[in-house]
């Protein structure tokens, strides 16, 4: 009897605890789903940030190749002397058509130290932009190139204002009046006075062969932009010859040599004698002073960076004493000169480096000529006489008995729309006549002229010293790659 009461007690116990069973099978059951449905969350949020983070990344790269095609325009036309000022800077959205608000930040870019290195000039710069926590960087390596043109200049220019005081007369050519723009506080004027409170008149400029108007701002030609079509660079550290043909007919490549001319003691050069120098263009880094001399003639392109001073040779008596300078190609095309004496494109040699220069004269083994054909390119550069960054200074002497005669363009300019320093001065007792145009691009400085000098521009659109070259800079994007 006691037996069957256990029994039966014992499998009550077993009932109460299949309850349990169910209970803790259900809870398990929920655990499981709330993992799962966790795990779906997680899952999805990490889908959902992945997304997000994709979206920035192609945010920011979008941003970056943006700021790659700005780069590349901004740097087109820069010369090496420009982007080599050039360290870093930021691309700005400055309408707001990109970020939706005007003037915020598209990207930045910074010059990169590690730049291939070759025969060809290259620019490196990394572009960075950002978006959302991603941001996104890519290398760009831009490769130097440069076209060469030509321009025609109509006329002479004075971007800085133009003052003819004292004894000076400027003349031009009645019968075919020459154009004179004139920038500066009295813009449109030829002053007779420092502070231009008097001027000449429309009348009386017609009467000496002048017309005069305001000076627009433009881009003249420098000296950087001429220094590889030289035949000749004097610089600070030392000296370099170019651009004659071989004695096979190819044209030499850069080479070291003993400076044809030796640098005065604090860097800038002297001419003692221009019947001296080498044939060509001569191209000098800093300030370059010429003494003309009695009986010498110069026959050459010069073109410096610094100051450019032209002085006088001292005359006494009575008697006339004429001096004559010219541009190669009037050199050459003028009465009075010719190819045949060498003065303008050398002469052949059987070996080793010719005296031809390559930019404007035809290779030959017997009389080398001009290229006239060449004008509307490289060879242009032998239309200028002079070319300076700076000031030009042109002495007229002590004695009205000296007559100075300049044929081709003398341009004082320092490029990047004629800004700067750049003028002319012009004192002395002679005579000053100049065949070509006189250009004095610099905007901060007048031209001046004073004592007796006597300018002549009657000849200043003669057609064979009005072409010069032009170069444009073209500085293609040559590849990129993400860093």
């Amino acid at each position: 009897m006691n037996n069957q009461v256990n029994l039966v007690s014992q499998k009550q116990k077993v009932r109460h605890q299949q309850g349990f069973a169910s209970l803790l099978f259900v809870l398990l059951i929920g655990l499981s789903l709330v993992i799962i449905v966790l795990g779906v969350f997680i899952t999805l949020r990490g889908l959902q940030d992945s997304a997000i983070t994709s979206h920035a990344q192609t945010q920011a790269e979008e941003r970056s190749t943006i700021g790659v095609k700005a780069l590349s325009n901004f740097l087109y036309s820069k010369t090496d002397t420009q982007i080599s000022s050039i360290t870093s800077g930021t691309i700005t959205d400055k309408n707001g058509t990109l970020t939706g608000t005007a003037n915020s930040t598209v990207a930045t870019y910074v010059k990169s130290a590690t730049c291939p290195t070759g025969a060809v000039t290259q620019y490196c710069f990394d572009v960075t932009a950002s978006s959302g926590g991603a941001s996104a960087t890519i290398r760009t390596v831009y490769q130097k190139a440069s076209i060469v043109g030509s321009t025609t200049l109509t006329g002479s220019v004075f971007a800085g204002g133009l003052v003819v005081g004292g004894n000076a007369t400027f003349t031009g050519d009645v019968g075919n009046p020459i154009s004179i723009a004139v920038g500066g506080t009295s813009a449109g004027q030829i002053c007779t006075s420092n502070n231009c409170s008097s001027s000449y008149t429309a009348a009386q400029l017609l009467a000496l062969g002048l017309t005069v108007t305001t000076y627009q701002s433009m881009t003249y030609i420098s000296a950087s932009d001429l220094k590889e079509y030289a035949n000749y660079q004097f610089t600070s550290s030392g000296c370099y010859k170019l651009n004659f043909y071989t004695s096979t007919g190819t044209v030499m490549s850069k080479t070291s040599i003993t400076c044809p001319i030796t640098p005065n003691t604090d860097g800038t050069w002297s001419i003692t004698d221009p019947a001296s120098l080498p044939i060509g263009v001569l191209w000098f880094d800093n300030n370059l002073t010429i003494q003309l001399v009695l009986d010498s003639t110069l026959v050459n392109t010069i073109i410096t960076t610094g100051t450019l001073t032209v002085n006088a040779p001292q005359v006494t008596g009575n008697t006339t004493k004429t001096v004559n300078n010219y541009a190669p190609y009037w050199y050459y095309s003028s009465a009075t000169g010719s190819t045949s004496d060498g003065r303008v494109c050398g002469a052949y040699a059987n070996t080793g480096v010719t005296t031809i220069p390559s930019q404007y004269c035809n290779y030959s083994t017997t009389s080398p000529t001009f290229n006239t054909s060449s004008l509307t390119g490289a060879g242009g550069i032998a239309n200028i006489l002079f070319l300076t960054n700076s000031t030009l200074t042109l002495d007229a002497g002590n004695s009205s008995k000296l007559i100075l005669n300049y044929y081709g363009n003398l341009i004082a300019s320092n490029g990047a729309g004629g800004t700067g320093n750049a003028s002319g001065k012009f004192t002395g007792s002679g005579s000053i006549n100049i065949t070509g145009n006189l250009v004095m691009a610099g905007t901060t400085d007048t031209t001046t002229m004073t004592g007796n000098i006597k300018l002549d521009l009657s000849q200043s659109t003669a057609a064979n010293s009005s072409v010069i070259p032009t170069v444009t800079y073209a500085n293609g994007l040559r590849f990129i790659k993400y860093m």
